[in-house]
């Protein structure tokens, strides 16, 4: 079933993520030895000036982790930084959009990655996209996706493999497709927002090629292509 709604850049919409988010309750990962990041979840204006859209990069073909994979604006928090302050700093670094803390509409559940991280999600309400620029040196090139790719009931993909009982997500859109963990930060964003439902991603898998140790099986794009938005 494919999902037809427009979900407009709006007050009304602002005020339905203020509501569903505020009366979410956050889930902490403490005693853990993973290292802290932070990720902007940013919803912006689409091209078009009326509908909402998220904010997704490519990553810089030059970037040392993870080049040319989908991703969220977004890095390792700095000395004395707080999640909000780090996402808020990053996506003025990555993307030239600069927003206060009066943006932040909340801060979603805690994910740990298998390299190591544990990442915090930060909502944001961007505004505009008119200033949007990649810096080059992280960022090979800005989407604007809009929400009602993410809310398609067929956007989410459920998997099985052998090396874990947790299912991998994958998430389509467009014809491309991300994985965890920006699908699964994605997929809770959508489900706590839109639709106040309190879903965990916590036990959501990566695929086994974001594994350490396991960079080799990267698939090709031809791979990639393969894997056909389910209907």
């Amino acid at each position: 079933m494919i999902n037809t709604t427009d979900y407009h850049f709006d007050e009304g919409l602002l005020q339905l993520f203020r509501t569903n988010i505020d009366t979410f309750e956050q889930q902490k990962i403490a005693g853990t030895a993973a290292k802290h990041a932070a990720v902007a979840l940013t919803i912006v204006s689409a091209e078009n000036g009326r509908d909402a859209a998220l904010v997704l990069t490519r990553r810089a073909s030059k970037m040392r982790a993870h080049p040319g994979q989908w991703a969220l604006p977004g890095g390792r928090i700095d000395p004395g930084e707080q999640p909000v302050e780090a996402a808020l700093r990053e996506l003025g670094e990555e993307v030239g959009l600069f927003c206060g803390p009066g943006a932040v509409l909340g801060v979603l559940d805690d994910y740990v990655t298998r390299n190591g991280y544990r990442i915090t999600p930060v909502v944001v309400w961007g505004g505009s996209s008119e200033a949007l620029q990649a810096n080059p040196a992280e960022v090979a090139s800005i989407h604007l996706v809009p929400l009602t790719e993410f809310s398609a009931e067929n956007s989410v993909e459920m998997i099985s493999i052998e090396q874990s009982e947790r299912p991998v997500i994958r998430l389509h859109f467009w014809d491309e497709m991300v994985h965890a963990p920006t699908a699964a930060l994605i997929h809770q964003f959508i489900e706590i927002a839109l639709f106040a439902r309190n879903t965990a991603v916590h036990d959501l898998e990566q695929p086994l090629w974001l594994w350490p140790g396991q960079e080799h099986l990267v698939p090709t794009p031809a791979e990639v292509g393969s894997w056909k938005k389910p209907l």
